[in-house]
């Protein structure tokens, strides 16, 4: 289990794992209606993560709900500066940074506006007011949002004013100190592949221009936001 949240690092991984997991719910159903499906926690995870998150609002949330909430989750928590995911069918279709969360928000919406409507939202501040405002614009629709918190108000405005009201399913997660788990698995016929989450980190001061074009600091934001955000993407992966 500690292997999991990644406390040991480096060298090989250990000759056997013991995985021990608890169902926490039972869904409506799977990723189509014929197929069953359940959630289950794992305790050894102590990061903030959608298992353990408080639903305070919204319809129940079925198994793809929780997989585009934890991709926009893991998009979120991965910037220091406000920062916003929008996820539709399990792959990010905008994502954005700003001063603001709101700022951050319309940027990231904006991103690919005819996509984002029935998307998912993932933060990494708490949703203020002035978020939530943006959000019940006429002609949004979001199915669900997570992020650490919650302002009482951005509640009130968020289950009331837009024509979805209390439907929208709100996810507050907690702070989120932890890092996420720094090992990744993936169960397959007769196994499961385990590999180092993907978090390398790197900064503009390591890299080349080799290009006769000087990159100036704008151009280094606009990259280092690319190179983040193009690890949550598929293999081969271009970020417009």
């Amino acid at each position: 289990a500690d292997y999991m949240q990644g406390d040991a690092v480096g060298g090989e991984f250990p000759a056997s794992m013991h995985v021990s997991l608890r169902r926490k719910t039972q869904l409506r159903y799977g990723e189509n209606p014929h197929q069953r499906a359940a959630l289950y926690s794992d305790s050894s995870d102590r990061s903030a993560n959608l298992v353990s998150a408080r639903q305070i609002s919204g319809k129940e949330l079925s198994y793809n709900n929780l997989l585009d909430l934890d991709a926009a989750l893991d998009i979120a928590r991965g910037f220091a500066e406000p920062a916003v995911s929008v996820i539709k069918h399990n792959n990010p279709c905008g994502a954005a940074t700003g001063d603001t969360l709101s700022e951050a928000v319309d940027k990231a919406m904006a991103g690919d506006p005819l996509s984002a409507f029935g998307s998912v939202i993932g933060m990494n501040r708490t949703l203020d007011e002035a978020t939530a405002e943006f959000l019940c614009q006429p002609g949004l629709f979001i199915e669900a949002i997570v992020a650490p918190d919650f302002e009482a108000g951005a509640v009130g405005l968020l289950t009331t004013k837009p024509r979805w009201k209390d439907n929208v399913r709100l996810m507050q997660v907690g702070r989120l100190d932890e890092p996420a788990r720094k090992v990744s698995r993936r169960f397959i016929s007769g196994g499961m592949l385990v590999q180092d989450a993907d978090r390398m980190v790197s900064s503009p001061l390591q890299w080349n221009t080799v290009t006769e074009t000087p990159v100036d600091d704008d151009l280094w934001d606009d990259i280092s936001f690319g190179w983040e955000m193009v690890r949550h993407v598929k293999s081969n992966a271009i970020v417009l």
